[in-house]
């Protein structure tokens, strides 16, 4: 049963949550690319601040009420604009590209919306369903433990015959090593050096023949 609902748990965890993060994150960087920036070249002029060439990024949407502005101001000073006369291929490319980002963004923003919708539905149902199975998992195993315990009511308690000074004992093993440890102290707690037993301190006989020297 717990693999089970550890084997659920692991697909939600490291399947259904990270599919959802990765379409999140192209979304973010389709609404970026279309509400934000496309690349554009830039060449510097001569003379200015900005005398070099590279890339900068602008809106789809910026760059296209930009070009409608300047037209527009070129009409209103009678005057020609070149992209114009030349088949104004630079608008119609932006507009196509600002189309095609927008439908791009327009699905993945669906998408995200109805994968949050099922990853919050999957959530409820998986979290309930892993509860109810944990439920009746420790339920049953209750009901299992406690008809084993019935099964041994009368096993308990357990009658033994045992003689009356079976645990009474002659001497008390701790007590017998602190008497000892006592005796190697004195009264002022210093150590005393034990002398054995048959230890005698009177010199044996065979050392005193030993030492004596013969002075003739």
């Amino acid at each position: 049963m717990h693999k089970r609902i550890l084997t659920d748990l692991g697909t939600f965890l490291h399947k259904a949550i990270p599919d959802t993060e990765l379409t999140v994150q192209k979304y973010a960087d389709a609404k970026f690319e279309y509400l934000v920036r496309f690349p554009q070249f830039h060449r510097g002029l001569k003379g200015s601040s900005k005398q070099c060439d590279g890339f900068f990024f602008q809106s789809y949407c910026l760059k296209v009420k930009e070009m409608d502005d300047e037209e527009l101001t070129f009409n209103q000073l009678q005057e020609s604009l070149y992209r114009v006369e030349t088949g104004n291929y630079e608008y119609r490319l932006v507009l196509r590209c600002r189309q095609l980002a927008r439908v791009k963004f327009s699905k993945l923003r669906a998408d995200v919306s109805v994968k949050l919708d099922l990853l919050d539905q999957k959530h409820v149902q998986d979290i309930l369903c892993q509860l109810q199975r944990l439920i009746a998992a420790i339920c049953r195993y209750n009901d299992e433990a406690a008809t084993e315990i019935r099964e041994l009511v009368g096993l308990f308690p357990v009658e033994m015959d045992l003689k009356e000074d079976v645990f009474q004992y002659k001497q008390n093993p701790f007590q017998r090593f602190n008497s000892e440890e006592r005796d190697d102290h004195d009264d002022d707690g210093e150590p005393v050096a034990r002398v054995p037993k048959n230890w005698s301190s009177r010199p044996r006989a065979d050392d005193t023949d030993q030492n004596i020297i013969d002075l003739n």
